[in-house]
């Protein structure tokens, strides 16, 4: 990744201190200016000193006076709106040091050009598509981005349905996601790995990253087959040491064959019932089809998993002749909740996945 140049103004030292440390913590190859005095920053600006952005706050802004600086500026208010500059962009001081990262990251991406890939990366992709279209009975995807991050995992979660339950799951304070990189994808805008950055928000009771649902259906649903691989490379390329969970219901579309050949692990999932069953058969069939059509291996990397349709629900010998099949744990609702699941299932789930 480029460098991305800042400087920082605050009288506030404490605050000053909190937020570079932060921001050193999240950007890499980031070079920063601090300036806790008025007279210090005028001299640097003077001086011809360059950044990709000024991040100031509003009162510091006042105390300079008259000045001209060729240097985008993010103002953070911490001061009455009457007194602030037009036309000068800006947010509240006092939200959460996420939320102001991720805005640094828009504004520097429209400043720094190119898309900046590293070389073509090994990014681990992991996928788990829903036989029966739905997590309902057992949100595997979820629970396995879990189970992953607790065990130190670096650990990104994206839903591709076209009515997305990702915020039912996770909350973060980025009002910025999916809906808005694919909106980058689609416009072929410059830099996705910033404007990437600048759509994640991080799960504060897990520490996964995820993206929020998108708006529209149309955004899925209309993804040609150049954007999806734009989107998925992008996790591909540039977050080589994640792993990126991708949890999609199985429809025979654009996404769902691209993520058939890149994904570096399949799961399908469905019930422990006769109709649940056969189609994960009639999926293993399509699977077969594609495999011998594309002349690419898949069966080593495929896992057919089963749910149980109830607790206590005996397991069938449900095997899909081809193909590694495992047994899901029963997640009970009732007892431990929506999310996160209980220690009983993360502990079944790494048996049977340690057994696959």
């Amino acid at each position: 990744m480029a460098q991305v140049s800042l400087a920082l103004a605050d009288a506030d030292t404490l605050f000053l201190k909190k937020l570079s440390a932060y921001l050193h913590k999240s950007i890499p190859h980031l070079s920063l200016e601090l300036f806790t005095e008025p007279q210090a920053f005028k001299k640097w600006v003077n001086k011809m000193g360059d950044a990709d952005l000024v991040v100031i706050s509003a009162q510091f802004y006042r105390q300079l006076g008259s000045i001209e600086s060729n240097n985008s500026i993010l103002l953070l208010r911490d001061c009455a709106g009457s007194f602030l500059p037009e036309k000068v962009k800006s947010i509240n001081k006092y939200i959460p040091a996420e939320s102001i990262l991720k805005e640094i990251l828009s504004v520097c991406a429209e400043k720094i050009p190119g898309y900046l890939y590293h070389e073509k990366g090994s990014g681990k992709i992991t996928t788990v598509f829903y036989a029966d279209g739905s997590d309902a009975f057992n949100p595997f995807a979820q629970a396995l981005a879990y189970y992953k991050a607790s065990e130190g995992d670096k650990i990104i979660y994206l839903n591709l349905d076209e009515f997305s339950n990702t915020d039912l799951f996770f909350s973060g304070n980025n009002d910025r996601g999916l809906s808005e990189l694919l909106y980058y994808i689609k416009s072929k805008k410059d830099n996705l790995y910033l404007k990437t950055e600048a759509c994640f928000s991080t799960d504060m009771t897990t520490g996964i990253s995820f993206m929020k649902g998108h708006n529209n259906p149309d955004d899925i649903k209309k993804l040609s087959q150049e954007e999806i691989s734009t989107l998925v490379n992008i996790f591909k390329n540039q977050y080589s040491s994640w792993q990126t969970i991708i949890s999609k219901a199985f429809t025979y579309d654009l996404i769902t064959s691209f993520l058939l050949k890149e994904a570096s692990k399949v799961y399908i999932t469905g019930l422990n019932y006769p109709t649940s069953i056969e189609r994960l058969k009639r999926i293993s069939a399509v699977i077969i089809g594609y495999e011998e059509d594309e002349k690419i291996a898949l069966k080593d990397k495929v896992v057919f998993c089963i749910s149980p349709a109830a607790n206590g629900q005996r397991h069938a010998n449900n095997c899909i002749e081809g193909f590694s099949t495992l047994t899901l744990p029963y997640w009970d609702f009732e007892s431990s909740g929506l999310f996160p699941p209980s220690q009983y299932y993360i502990s079944q789930l790494k048996e049977a996945i340690g057994n696959c």
